[in-house]
């Protein structure tokens, strides 16, 4: 019979212990105090295991933190004890646990070809163990698989419609609001704020774009005070008019408002600062806060009509307009914010992700090639009259120039054996580009196949989560 912790607090305290103590007399048999074994029923499937094997293969998983728990813990944490063969119940699916058991026992994961994918993936976060041991013979398709399933999700890993938000505070809630802000396509309502957020970044894109033409600006003068010498500085500065100020204002606390409310919501805060379309809005947001801070902060800035005065050292002026520059540039991120609402971005970003070794050994030929060709350059040229390579790092922007086929004309050989290192440098450029080429253009073949399939996975999840409401 099983032991539910809804039972009787005495009935339960009385069964429990009884099968516990036939456990104990099942690992004292031998004659010296025996290793411990822990009988484990997962979704009617029986499993015996030693204590200090699974401490040895996954001390940190939820079964090696059980294994240290005390028997009133165990049967509190699991959901019931069997009295006649003490074990401990385990309400999920037992096949699926089968390769978790054979990796507790011999140390690798091996295919499962009966078992999908994700569904494995799942039950390991479940279990707490990682991805990262599957024995050689199973790891080309396990592995790969499971790092797609892990690491690409391009729609699906940042849905959550179930699972997720049960048991936490607010959760139904929680849930609605989440798919809400993170699925368009869950509801009529959820299109609709997507669409906002798709013309607010639009529109912010676009009035700092066009906030750069000379037409749109306003001088802007700054006049500080050399505390030390009391001389007087002023600096002229283009800005854009006010009406780009005030998109602008409107754009970001929309932007504000939209990723308070998605952290807000979210089941895992860490998980969901560290994904990169989040980092993306989050850098989007950071440097106009910033840059309201060191504008108030560092003096008074000035138009054409003002007669106030800041009291700073010349010193402090540099430092803060570069500061400033900088963080103006930071703005152009934003644009990366229409990538939560386009697949053809997201597979663009899933392909240099995967395509990081072939990118990395492209640099790798690349900068072998630019230096051994920008040193021959330099010392076939240098000792020509009004000669352009006065030095390596010179020749190594021609080599990148030549490699690349750009060809500026701002650097020129003249000597034949010069022509002849640059006529070797350019065929090589072609070869080593071709290179990695195929690769990449395979790597983003099979992510957009994968998109197509991830979207059939979101819709069916869009009828489960109907159905869960």
């Amino acid at each position: 019979m099983f032991t539910y912790l809804s039972s009787p607090p005495g009935a339960r305290r009385r069964s429990s212990d009884d099968g516990f103590h036939s456990l104990l007399s099942l690992c004292s048999a031998s004659g010296r105090p025996p290793d411990r074994h822990l009988l484990l029923n997962v979704g009617g499937r029986s499993f015996r295991i030693r204590c200090s094997t699974i401490q040895y293969r996954a001390p940190t998983s939820v079964l090696g933190r059980f294994t240290r728990m005390s028997h009133a813990d165990r049967v509190a944490f699991c959901d019931g004890f069997i009295d006649a063969s003490g074990e401990y119940y385990f309400e999920r699916a037992g096949r699926v646990f089968e390769p978790i058991y054979d990796f507790l026992t011999s140390g690798h994961f091996h295919n499962a070809g009966d078992i999908c994918r994700e569904r494995l993936s799942l039950e390991l976060a479940f279990w707490k163990i990682g991805k990262d041991f599957f024995a050689p013979c199973c790891m080309n398709d396990e592995d790969n698989e499971l790092e797609m399933l892990d690491g690409k999700s391009s729609q699906f890993s940042s849905v959550a419609y179930c699972d997720e938000f049960d048991g936490i505070c607010c959760g139904a809630l929680r849930r609605k609001l989440w798919r809400f802000t993170e699925d368009p396509g869950s509801s009529f309502p959820a299109k609709v704020f997507a669409m906002i957020s798709i013309v607010m970044v639009l529109a912010s894109v676009s009035s700092m774009i066009v906030g750069s033409l000379p037409e749109f600006q306003t001088n802007v003068t700054t006049v500080t005070l050399n505390r030390t010498s009391g001389k007087e500085t002023t600096v002229v500065e283009a800005q854009p008019i006010a009406v780009f100020e005030y998109i602008e204002v409107v754009c970001i606390l929309w932007f504000t408002v939209e990723y308070i409310l998605r952290f807000s919501v979210c089941s895992e805060k860490l998980k969901f600062s560290r994904t990169p379309l989040n980092l993306i809005d989050i850098s989007t947001i950071v440097p106009f806060y910033l840059e309201l801070v060191l504008h108030y902060g560092g003096g008074h800035i000035l138009t054409d009509q003002g007669s106030e005065m800041s009291v700073h050292t010349i010193g402090e002026v540099k430092t803060l307009a570069m500061v400033m520059r900088v963080v103006r540039v930071m703005r152009v991120t934003r644009i990366f914010k229409l990538a939560r609402y386009s697949s053809g971005l997201k597979s663009f970003g899933m392909t240099v992700r995967t395509s990081l070794p072939e990118l990395s050994m492209l640099t790798l030929f690349l900068l072998t090639a630019i230096i051994f060709f920008a040193t021959l350059i330099y010392f076939a040229e240098r000792d020509e009259p009004d000669t352009t390579f006065r030095s390596i790092p010179d020749a190594c922007w021609w080599a990148v120039v030549t490699m690349t086929t750009v060809g500026y004309g701002d650097y020129c050989p003249t000597t034949v054996f010069g022509k002849m290192i640059a006529s070797c440098a350019s065929i090589s450029g072609v070869l080593v580009l071709a290179f990695p080429i195929t690769m990449i253009v395979e790597n983003f073949s099979k992510n957009y196949v994968e998109e197509k399939h991830d979207f059939k996975v979101v819709q069916r999840r869009r009828r489960m989560a109907k159905a869960y409401g």
